[in-house]
């Protein structure tokens, strides 16, 4: 609904999908990265080896509390 009019305008919802990835936190913008899960074991993750991961990157493991660009301080 338009505020200012009250017209109305038909919208559809698509089907979404969820996509595996994590929020990494290296240059204090949390920067989304998809990944491909192979193996879970408790609270840990292997991952195939070819993704954008690096050894040392900062994992924000709290994705609920984060969004795309956000400022980590």
């Amino acid at each position: 609904i338009d505020i200012n009019t009250n017209e109305t305008t038909a919208v559809s919802v698509l089907p979404t999908d969820t996509i595996k990835g994590v929020y990494t936190a290296n240059r204090g913008i949390a920067e989304f990265r998809i990944v491909t899960i192979i193996k879970t074991v408790d609270d840990f993750a292997l991952i195939q080896n070819d993704e954008e991961l690096n050894v040392y990157d900062n994992i924000i493991l709290d994705s609920s509390k984060v969004t795309e660009n956000q400022i980590i301080y």
